[in-house]
């Protein structure tokens, strides 16, 4: 079992500390969650999402996307910090 803190490697090559530790699950993470129940709700709220998201979690790019296996369809698509060149 890991301790709290300890760096674990990503299948993308960039570490990442663990946040088990129930103090670590602070006030932003609450607010970043009633922001996506809100963008539920209203999905033109989902880029200011993503963009608190990568900045809580200190990524430089953030994608949302639905997709559905039986028509291969995309249902919605939301990034942060992706063109749109680079979704396709």
């Amino acid at each position: 079992m890991r301790s709290y803190g300890q760096r674990t490697p990503s299948t993308c090559g960039i570490d990442f500390e663990m946040s088990l530790d129930p103090s670590a699950f602070d006030a932003r993470h609450d607010d970043l969650l009633h922001q996506a129940y809100g963008a539920a709700l209203e999905p033109e709220r989902w880029p200011d999402v993503l963009a608190a998201a990568a900045a809580l979690w200190r990524a430089p790019r953030a994608l949302l996307y639905s997709f559905s296996v039986p028509s291969g369809a995309v249902g919605f698509t939301f990034a942060h910090n992706i063109s749109p060149r680079e979704l396709q």
